[in-house]
């Protein structure tokens, strides 16, 4: 096996891999000549694979060069939260681009919570720092789903409830470490 494929699979293991997995330790310790060829290699591995942890890899390795690869991507995709999650890459790659924030909005328009898990798109959407997105994302703040509500409240920090979540998540974690888990409940 050639040396760039073993780079490859490290940087980009099977779709079984754990959900936290980074690989920006791996892609770090690789020579410029290196990144140059995996960046090729991750282009080109666009075309026939949908993994986002792809386009994740290519916008850590600020690769403008993938943009054109990644439309291709948004046009082959048929769910909206696919085309949402590309259209994010790219705009994060121009630092902003109008025309990948008019796909997500209309994308998003068109979006329906069939699961509570769903809600983490709120996560790409916010990214475009658009009033009209964010405005959209408004109008879940109430939704039947709790995990659609929570999100949609977290990346708005509506009324606050991120920064109060978050106090109260390192709280518990603190706490937690000590082998006390403090609730509402008991107020230990």
């Amino acid at each position: 096996m050639l040396e760039i494929e073993k780079i490859l699979k490290k940087i980009i293991p099977p779709d079984t891999r754990d959900e936290d997995f980074s690989n920006h330790k791996i892609l770090d310790s690789l020579t410029l000549s290196e990144l140059k060829r995996v960046e090729f290699e991750l282009i080109k591995m666009l075309e026939n694979n949908n993994d986002f942890l792809i386009g994740e890899t290519l916008v850590y390795l600020k690769s403008k060069d993938s943009i054109q690869a990644m439309r291709k991507r948004i046009d082959k995709e048929v769910s909206s939260s696919a085309k949402i999650k590309w259209a994010t890459l790219i705009n994060e790659l121009n630092n902003g681009d109008p025309e990948m924030e008019r796909i997500a909005f209309e994308e998003f328009k068109r979006f329906e919570f069939i699961y509570e898990i769903e809600g983490i798109i709120f996560y790409d959407l916010i990214k475009f720092n658009s009033n009209r997105i964010n405005k959209l994302i408004e109008g879940y703040i109430n939704h039947k789903y709790f995990l659609v509500r929570h999100h949609s409240k977290y990346v708005l920090n509506y009324e606050n409830y991120a920064t109060e979540y978050d106090k109260s998540v390192k709280k518990l974690t603190t706490v937690n470490r000590g082998w006390i888990i403090k609730t509402k409940h008991n107020n230990l």
